[in-house]
């Protein structure tokens, strides 16, 4: 009860902080557009100041109304009549609201509401309107835990308003590497595709090989295959956190709800990738420690997954059980040496482990002679070069991976930390052993992800992060909601203290918020046009000896945006990077040879304008590796034909 008045208190604090924040930026917009009349845009901006001003003057009274005990009886009362019959009525306002927070973020205001108080402020407010109707709802017990999750849902909200401005039906690439995965997803169908068949891919395959699933449609267009990407990325992180919730058994539908949603924010601060959330389902959905073969065979299948997704998700599966049995399965008292019975204990979880880490293993070299690729050109994970500067603040991430990762991270670990101590002054024991091996399962993931993360081609956010993010989480729940089985004393499975919950879902709601952004297209007309120059600049190239090499904007291809008589498979934008990162010269001197001959009949890549850069600019370490890699070797053979667009050059044979 204590904790929950302190949570209002703090509630009410920050939104009259907010407000007088809010307040005086708005103000002081529409003095600079000449006064509250001066045109429709400063008139607009008087309007939301009063607005703020009357959200302000609300936040007061309450307040007032609350500390003094007026104003206790309302929620009940406004409950009640929600639940009496105006519930439906509230849950399509709560979806208008929903909607409108996009418009107006998006779309309406983009250029003034991408600065963060704006959007905290939007957030703060949307999460208190929503509070009631979702108690209600939800039949949530208090105020303070509905405001939580009242709070997460708008977070989740803004994960999904990222997401959205993606589905589109525009031809050219939306990012750097889009176009890049739409044509790897599509090497699974290369003989429907492109009517040959093709390698398959190098990196990644099951991402990949799940992306693909829309081209069993047929030639469907481009919008379907990314609105399919964005439901693999909220509904496969979705999914491993409700898997994860449904384990510790809570005892209502909206604390299960509302720990998924809280998992699913977690996960998203990495992010951490859907194809890579796959390897968790099996142990996550099946471990039981009554049943060690059992999960054995949920951990090789898992690990097959594994093999074929990522080198330093290989142990995953089998450290995921040995995790979940460090969490759940005390050591027995069975009168045998400490050294007997340490190595009974740990028979399992070390069988596990190393179990699927080697099946892993196999599988990748499995994979490696069967996908029609030389082997020569895999293991660029381990070659690349190490950026240790990405640690800190720098051009490509500004707050830094160790700054970031702290502030993703810490939260949590003081969570467990603190609970762990209440736990232990009420008299539970945990085995050191037990304790020392959740421990170092962390803190090994921990600095391999740091490690990975500042390797080249890495470090503008957390994701290489993401096992570590997800054995935390693990760890994390099972702490703070008791689950973690005592040696010695009894448990007792009840509900963390509101604040504690609130303070871990505080970072992972605020993360969202500012991610995402409109993006502008240039006219319907001019994409046309961009299109039939470039298609008319290709049907001249059919009359040329040699393929075309499409480094980039593959996409158009395979969609059949526009047609060749010819092009090359090989060098694609990002495995091209990714070699010329790692240095892997088997690759290179292939590409530098068929440069030197001139074989290509045309060049479609991103304006190389062979440009070294130094710290001060993002990325600068790869766009140097590029540039001396790729971009000078192109030059010296081939030269700007036509420039399409800003993305989109093709280039020529020098004669």
């Amino acid at each position: 009860m204590k904790q929950e008045i302190w949570l209002r208190r703090f509630v009410l604090a920050v939104t009259l902080v907010l407000t007088i924040l809010m307040g005086r930026m708005v103000l002081l917009n529409t003095l600079s557009m000449g006064g509250f009349f001066a045109n429709r845009y400063a008139t607009i901006w008087a309007l939301v100041s009063l607005g703020v001003g009357g959200v302000l003057i609300a936040v007061v009274l309450i307040g007032l109304a609350l500390e003094r005990g007026h104003g206790v009886d309302w929620l009940p009362k406004l409950e009640q009549k929600l639940v009496g019959g105006g519930l439906m009525v509230a849950l399509a306002l709560l979806g208008l609201m929903l909607v409108g927070m996009y418009v107006l973020v998006y779309q309406a205001q983009p250029d003034r509401l991408t600065a963060a108080l704006p959007r905290l402020w939007l957030l703060w407010m949307a999460a208190l309107l929503s509070m009631p109707i979702l108690k209600a709802w939800l039949r949530i017990t208090s105020p303070a835990w509905a405001f939580w999750v009242s709070l997460m849902v708008w977070g989740g909200a803004f994960v999904v308003y990222s997401f959205v401005p993606q589905v589109n039906n525009f031809p050219f690439s939306l990012g750097w590497s889009e176009g890049s995965r739409f044509y790897n997803a599509s090497m699974f169908f290369s003989e429907a595709v492109y009517g040959q068949r093709l390698p398959l891919p190098v990196l990644h395959p099951t991402r990949y090989a799940m992306q693909s699933l829309p081209f069993v449609l047929g030639n469907s267009p481009i919008w379907v295959h990314r609105l399919w990407q964005v439901l693999l990325w909220l509904g496969c992180t979705i999914l491993g956190a409700w898997l994860l919730a449904r384990r510790l058994q809570l005892e209502s539908a909206w604390q299960r709800a509302a720990l998924t949603l809280l998992g699913g924010l977690f996960l998203f601060q990495g992010p951490v990738y859907y194809h890579l959330m796959v390897c968790s389902y099996l142990v996550l959905a099946g471990f039981s420690k009554q049943k060690p073969w059992r999960t054995l065979i949920l951990v090789l299948l898992s690990s097959v997954w594994a093999g074929l997704s990522r080198l330093n998700w290989y142990p995953m599966p089998g450290v995921l059980a040995a995790l979940l049995y460090f969490l759940e399965v005390p050591l027995p008292d069975s009168g045998e040496g400490w050294l007997r019975r340490w190595l009974r204990y740990a028979t399992w979880p070390v069988a596990w482990a190393l179990g699927g880490t080697g099946l892993a293993f196999a599988v990748s070299k499995l994979y490696e002679r069967l996908s029609g690729n030389p082997v020569q050109v895999f293991g660029s994970a381990t070659e690349s070069p190490l950026l240790w500067n990405r640690l800190w603040p720098n051009a490509t991430y500004p707050l830094g991976i160790l700054q970031a990762a702290l502030l993703a991270v810490l939260p949590m670990v003081v969570a467990i930390i603190l609970v762990l101590l209440k736990r232990a002054k009420g008299g539970e024991r945990w085995h050191g052993l037990r304790l020392a091996g959740v421990a170092a399962i962390l803190i090994v993931f921990l600095a391999g992800g740091m490690v990975v993360s500042v390797k080249v081609g890495g470090g503008s956010n957390l994701h290489n992060l993401d096992a570590f993010l997800l054995l935390e989480l693990v760890v994390g729940v099972y702490i703070v909601w008791g689950r973690f089985e005592p040696d010695a004393g009894t448990t007792l499975a009840v509900r963390p203290g509101v604040f504690l919950v609130f303070a871990l879902a505080l970072i992972p709601t605020l993360w969202p918020v500012y991610s995402g952004a409109s993006l502008y297209f240039s006219s319907p007309q001019t994409v046309l046009e961009e299109r039939q120059t470039l298609q008319r600049i290709l049907d001249e190239a059919n009359q040329q000896p040699g393929p075309v090499l499409f480094i980039s904007e593959r996409q158009l291809l395979t969609f059949h945006l526009v047609q060749v008589r010819e092009f090359e498979p090989e060098y694609e934008k990002v495995f091209l990077m990714e070699m010329a990162m790692a240095g892997n010269s088997f690759y290179l001197e292939r590409f530098y040879d068929d440069l030197q001959h001139q074989r290509f009949s045309l060049i479609v890549a991103e304006p190389l304008n062979a440009n070294l850069q130094d710290a001060r600019y993002a990325f600068s370490e790869e766009n140097n590796l590029w540039v001396e890699r790729v971009e000078l070797p192109i030059l010296a053979r081939y030269q700007l034909k036509e420039k399409i667009n800003s993305t989109v050059s093709i280039y020529e044979p020098k004669r």
